[in-house]
């Protein structure tokens, strides 16, 4: 089962990918998958709001047991996503990017920062079980513990530190491009060539009803950049169905119109192929997690 992980991770089919690896964490919960496969895995469980499942792919990633040991940049991800779900997984990522020399001098200072912070998490890595002693009174109930993360305890190192995506409206597409409207009436146009991901999910705080959000990103395979950039697209400006000259559902038709951007485009789908056409669109209360979870931006 884990080669066939593998086998769909490496065709880019990752839904399938998920499923597999579901299914084997379930019969045989010490087989690794590959970290970079895991990490993948962990916005879309997370967009499903499956958290323990999340936490299980993130100590697979950074398991010292793995045979593909985990990169410091692979560990910087994992520790952003692993801070809000896993402290001690989150210590083991920001240890193991600390012994990259190459790592940037801020992100090494807000790392040690943070394991300074939270010494207890680092702790448990390493302290073995307590053994139970025999006594014939119940053990005291413990006290609520204490919040592992205050309001100063962020530290951010996602991929990007912003996003400037700059709002648009869609007028018009063929098969070399998107024309749209921008902000005074002005109009331009957008070269599918030009998009390197369609991200697609529904966002519950940007209006009184949820909004589905269509962003094409352009730099989204940068290895180094402060910035995401591109266009973004709401549902509740504009209507898919007379863009695509289609009459029907209107859900039915912006799932339409993202797939007919992903074909073009040959961008790839977020947070996954299914959900980037509506199979169904993945769900956030806040426009904050969307951009944390799927684009892996900080602020």
């Amino acid at each position: 089962m884990l080669a066939a992980v593998r086998a769909a991770a490496q065709r880019g089919e990752h839904d399938l990918a998920l499923r597999h690896w579901s299914e084997l964490s379930d019969h045989a919960p010490h087989a690794l998958a590959d970290p970079a496969t895991l990490l993948r895995f962990v916005p879309l469980l997370l967009a499903e709001n499956q958290r323990e499942r999340a936490a299980l792919a993130l100590r697979h990633a950074v398991d010292p047991g793995n045979d593909t040991a985990i990169t410091p940049g692979q560990a910087l991800r994992a520790f952003e996503l692993a801070r809000e779900l896993d402290p001690a997984v989150a210590a083991r990522a920001a240890h193991r990017a600390l012994a990259s020399p190459d790592l940037h001098e801020a992100k090494r200072a807000k790392l040690s920062s943070w394991i300074d912070e939270h010494a207890g998490a680092a702790a448990a890595l390493a302290a073995p079980p307590p053994v139970p002693a025999e006594s014939s009174t119940p053990p005291p109930v413990p006290p609520a513990p204490a919040p592992v993360f205050g309001a100063d305890g962020a530290v951010e190192l996602a991929r990007f530190a912003r996003a400037k995506l700059t709002a648009a409206r869609p007028i018009g597409l063929d098969a070399e491009g998107l024309r749209v409207s921008l902000e005074g009436g002005r109009e331009a146009r957008v070269a599918w060539s030009r998009i390197q991901a369609v991200a697609v999910a529904i966002v519950a705080d940007l209006a009184a009803k949820p909004v589905l959000v269509i962003d094409l990103l352009a730099n989204w395979n940068a290895s180094e950049a402060e910035e995401l950039k591109g266009i973004r697209l709401r549902s509740d400006q504009f209507d898919p169905r007379a863009l695509l000259g289609i009459d029907g559902d209107p859900r039915r038709a912006f799932a339409a119109l993202a797939g007919r951007m992903l074909q073009a485009t040959c961008g790839q789908p977020l947070p996954s192929a299914e959900q980037a056409v509506g199979d169904p669109f993945a769900r956030f209360d806040s426009l904050a997690d969307y951009q944390r979870i799927v684009l892996e931006v900080a602020e």
